[in-house]
């Protein structure tokens, strides 16, 4: 079975849930469709971030497009929680770094209080356990955290294993996530999450480059890469 590379974080082992990509307009599913991707037609709506996404999924790991639906409530919640989607979200100008990195425990944990990745609020990704804080405002490298079980991927699929063949039969023929690259434009000290995935292989991170998410599935077995940069996304995808 293909798995991602796991890190150690004291007792536990972390592997990557999701990875999010802020965009600087509302993606259009039916335009994934046409290059063989998956994208919901759902809406996850989080007021209090003054954001909203669509997601794509795959059999260990999905993609999250964050864009900005309410720019005066992005700001409020920039200056209360440090994170700043607005400014994220115009990485080309801004030069701050569009993708975050939400970790997972590597086993599905009992989860009595489940909730939906689909029923999401603003209030459960803040229970979200910062790795450090000074991650929190470094706006020029991945934003990098550990989520809920009960908000994890595995959790979901764990518990609806129909919905994983629904949400994952891309054309493509894409599964399983098997690496992960980040180039970032940033040339300075990293902090220490993003510095603990580099070291540990978990995110292999190029720097000083244009920003650009590269994920190989499957270990490149087709032979195939496809450029998301006729939507406008920073992401190569090779499978």
């Amino acid at each position: 079975m293909i798995t991602q590379s796991l890190v150690a974080v004291g007792d536990s082992l972390l592997e990557i849930d999701h990875i999010f990509v802020c965009v600087d307009v509302e993606p259009d599913p039916r335009e994934f469709s046409q290059l063989g991707l998956l994208c919901s037609e759902r809406v996850i709506r989080r007021e209090e971030q003054g954001t909203a996404s669509r997601l794509i999924f795959f059999n260990n790991v999905y993609l999250e497009l964050v864009w900005i639906e309410n720019p005066q409530q992005a700001e409020i919640y920039a200056m209360r929680s440090g994170v700043d989607y607005l400014a994220r979200s115009q990485w080309r100008v801004s030069r701050f770094c569009p993708f975050g990195i939400a970790l997972r425990h590597s086993e599905v944990r009992d989860s009595s209080a489940e909730l939906g990745i689909f029923e999401q609020t603003s209030s459960a990704i803040d229970e979200v356990i910062r790795l450090a804080s000074s991650n929190l405002v470094a706006q020029w490298e991945p934003l990098c955290y550990i989520i809920p079980s009960a908000i994890a991927l595995t959790t979901l699929f764990a518990h609806a294993q129909s919905m994983q063949g629904q949400l994952t039969n891309h054309a493509l023929g894409i599964q399983h996530l098997t690496h992960t690259s980040l180039a970032i434009q940033h040339s300075g000290t990293l902090t220490s999450p993003i510095s603990m995935l580099s070291m540990e292989e978990i995110v292999e991170l190029k720097r000083e480059q244009p920003f650009e998410l590269i994920l190989t599935f499957d270990s490149h077995r087709q032979g195939q890469c496809l450029s998301l940069a006729s939507l406008n996304l920073p992401i190569t995808l090779k499978y």
